[in-house]
Order: structure tokens, then C-alpha cells, then sequence
């Protein structure tokens, strides 16, 4: 897998050391395609702008509840809203209820629904450090 900049790294590090394939994950469809995580949802992403409608927010909510989403990645233009209408107000709510932050990465937040296990860290075995090893 080739990777364009440390940051990319880091949250791909951090979700492939915490996640399987088949788990569930929204809001980055390239991180899901390349570690096979699943995205139930009746889009890929929500974006602060009138492109992410109030109906698609409801739909969202309900799969990401059905499915028991576990992860969520919120980047920081999520909150906030350009458009006269706030149509992600009830999604940032419902992660808010249902999930704690987990990681912050350079480019955002790495939310994990709330009573979901993570991996045993024993098996993780070390940190992300900025030469890109793990463990020692």
C-alpha cells in the first residue's frame, strides 16, 4: 500500500491496529476500501454543506444504528456549518450520545461507539512513533 504523507500513516496505523477487516467504519471511504473495513450507510461521507441532505442524515443515523457502527471519523470542518441550514446538527448529536473520542489524528477524530471493544492491546504490541516503527 502506498501512502502519500505521515499523516495518512497515522490514522491508517492507529484504525488497521484497532479494527478487522468487516468491521464497520464511516466517514473516509479510502481508509475503509484499504483496510476492507464496511460502511453500511446510504452514502460514503457527510460534509458541513447543503451536498449532505437532512433525509440522507436521517438514513445515515438509522443504519449507523443498526449496524452498530464502530468507529466514525469526524474531520474538523464537520462542525462547522457554511449554510444557512445546520443539516448535520442531529448526526454530531447522535455520535456525541453514542460514541467516545477514541484517537485524534492530524486530520481529525476517530470516534468509537460507546460499550464496543477494542483489540487487545497486548497483541497490538507498541505505539505509532514519527519513524513509523512499532513496538520497542
Amino acid at each position: 500500500m502506498a501512502l502519500v504523507n505521515d499523516k495518512q500513516y497515522e490514522k491508517i496505523w492507529w484504525l488497521a491496529q484497532h479494527t478487522n477487516p468487516g468491521d464497520t467504519f464511516f466517514n473516509d471511504p479510502t481508509m475503509a476500501f484499504a483496510l476492507s473495513l464496511e460502511s453500511h450507510g446510504p452514502l460514503d461521507f457527510v460534509t458541513p454543506s447543503d451536498f449532505t441532505r437532512p433525509q440522507q442524515v436521517d438514513d445515515l443515523i438509522s443504519s449507523v444504528t443498526r449496524h452498530r457502527t464502530r468507529y466514525i471519523f469526524l474531520y474538523p470542518e464537520l462542525n462547522q456549518s457554511n449554510c444557512a441550514t445546520d443539516n448535520l446538527k442531529l448526526f454530531r448529536q447522535y455520535v456525541a450520545k453514542n460514541y467516545h473520542l477514541a484517537r485524534v489524528v492530524s486530520r481529525g477524530e476517530i470516534w468509537q461507539r460507546n460499550g464496543s471493544l477494542g483489540m487487545d492491546q497486548k497483541a497490538i504490541g507498541g505505539n505509532f512513533d514519527s519513524n513509523h516503527r512499532v513496538g520497542s
